[in-house]
């Protein structure tokens, strides 16, 4: 009985250093990620001539990335299921509500397009465009007329 009651103990002992242990790896994997544009590994956006290269993403869909679009690039009218937060970081682009004229602005530029709102989206002639966006849900790109 006495050595059981040691082998149960040895055994918490194992257990707790293991949870501490596994605490610690996890801390220790934390780290600041620092990437440039230049280091980005693009990858197709199915159904766009549009590249991604994604930042974060959550089980429920939500995620953060960039997209690439080229040089006179121009979306027809589409929307997104969900919100769309973006910063233009390289080239001239923008996203035009329905029926508004063409207004492309540069680096640093903030918009917001709620889910929902049929746009279009068109890279300037100059260069690629380069594009970091934020959704509260999974990334899609629904053209204007498709049934969901």
């Amino acid at each position: 009985m006495k050595r059981r009651a040691f082998l149960h103990g040895v055994g918490l002992v194992f257990v707790t250093v293991g949870f501490v242990g596994g605490v610690s790896a996890q801390e220790r994997a934390k780290k600041i990620v620092r990437s440039s544009t230049a280091d980005l590994q693009w990858s197709p956006v199915p159904g766009a001539p549009v590249m991604e290269s994604m930042a974060w993403s959550a089980a429920n869909g939500s995620n953060c990335g960039f997209n690439k679009f080229p040089k006179r690039t121009k979306l027809p009218l589409h929307s997104h299921t969900a919100d769309l937060s973006a910063i233009i970081v390289a080239g001239q682009f923008g996203s035009m509500e329905e029926g508004a004229p063409v207004k492309l602005s540069g680096p640093g530029t903030y918009s917001f397009i709620p889910g929902g709102l049929k746009h279009t989206t068109e890279c300037g002639p100059e260069a690629d465009c380069v594009v970091y966006r934020c959704q509260p849900g999974a990334f899609d790109l629904v053209e204007a007329g498709a049934k969901k």
